[in-house]
């Protein structure tokens, strides 16, 4: 990319969401610690160019937007549990702030639909285009009415303040999971293509666009569901990283060629200490239930692959939630290796 088109970037926004995101994903990851202290240093260099770019240029993500059948979205921040239909360049222009830099304090929004206004008069006038406002919400910390477009980051509220689970624990299924699992994909390529001076596309071919739509359409039955657990997988092992292991390190004690997701785990202990290995686990298990599907779609063994993943009961209360669930886990545990990437000391065969 040109010089000039980084230079005419919201450095504000991209490094906030950048920074937000990294210190979230180490916290989650528990990578990161209150021990730690409160301080946190990250460098971004040209060598992060795509990944900066990529978060400037991204649509915004709001948890109060669901999928439409057979296709659009809805605003369910419209009070009494209703909800109203929407669209991308309508969510863009509401007041709510960005799910991923809101504070964790703003609950029950209800936002209102403002249609375009003309006026003119004399040959002179002024318009305004369709828009959302924020018309109420409830504040977990204030009861005083508050500006909510304010409550995010670098919106000047002392108060404001995010909530991250720590640890290994299973992150809430939000609407934007199935989002940030395609997002955090190209991450982790470009996180392991710096780490080992190889091309992205040799460990991990580029995300196909109907892969994509398939993990951003959230199921509503249990072959949808079925079908997005397969194709996540089929796209997980295609993931080559046997390139950066010995050569008795590609082999089982049969001699046979291991697959991506042992490969990539022999990775992490070779090359990173160890580092992010229990999340593996989470691939190991999405890998364990797509074999179980469609054959054994009621087995113990898929049951306890779900619950890996997050996913308590089997079958789940509803499909999309489980969805939601299954793609929160697997943003947690690909951030976790790519951070681990980005982290860990080099060893000596580096």
């Amino acid at each position: 990319m040109a010089l000039g088109s980084l230079q005419s970037l919201d450095w504000r926004r991209v490094l906030s969401l950048a920074v937000l995101q990294e210190a979230e994903s180490q916290l989650s990851a528990g990578l990161l610690t209150r021990d730690d202290g409160a301080d946190l240093t990250l460098e971004y260099g040209a060598y992060n160019e795509e990944l900066l770019t990529e978060l400037a240029g991204g649509l915004k993500q709001c948890e109060w937007r669901r999928s439409a059948e057979p296709r659009g979205s809805l605003c369910v921040a419209t009070g009494a549990g209703g909800s109203e239909p929407t669209s991308i360049p309508l969510c863009e222009s509401c007041e709510m702030p960005d799910a991923r830099w809101i504070c964790s304090a703003l609950v029950h929004p209800e936002t209102e639909y403002q249609g375009g206004v003309g006026v003119y008069s004399g040959g002179s006038g002024f318009s305004s285009d369709p828009h959302r406002m924020v018309r109420r919400a409830f504040c977990e910390v204030h009861v005083q009415q508050q500006d909510w477009t304010k409550c995010q980051a670098g919106g000047g509220r002392e108060c404001w303040h995010r909530v991250v689970r720590d640890g290994t624990g299973y992150p809430k299924p939000e609407s934007g999971a199935p989002a940030r699992l395609v997002d955090e994909i190209p991450y982790l390529r470009l996180a392991y293509g710096e780490r080992f001076g190889t091309k992205p596309s040799k460990f991990w071919p580029s995300i196909d666009e109907r892969t994509v739509a398939s993990i951003l359409t959230d199921p509503t039955t249990a072959p949808e569901f079925q079908q997005r657990i397969s194709a996540v997988d089929a796209l997980i092992t295609r993931m080559a990283p046997a390139a950066q292991l010995g050569s008795a390190r590609r082999v089982d004690e049969q001699g046979h060629r291991v697959g991506s997701i042992i490969a990539l785990a022999r990775v992490l202990e070779d090359q990173c200490g160890g580092a992010a290995l229990p999340f593996v686990e989470r691939l190991r298990a999405l890998h364990k239930a797509r074999n179980s599907f469609p054959a054994h779609p009621h087995s113990d063994d898929l049951a306890s692959a779900l619950r890996t993943l997050g996913v308590a009961q089997y079958p789940p209360f509803a499909w999309q939630l489980a969805w939601w669930q299954v793609t929160a886990s697997l943003v947690e545990a690909l951030a976790a290796v790519r951070i681990a990437l980005q982290t860990s000391a080099p060893s000596a065969s580096d």
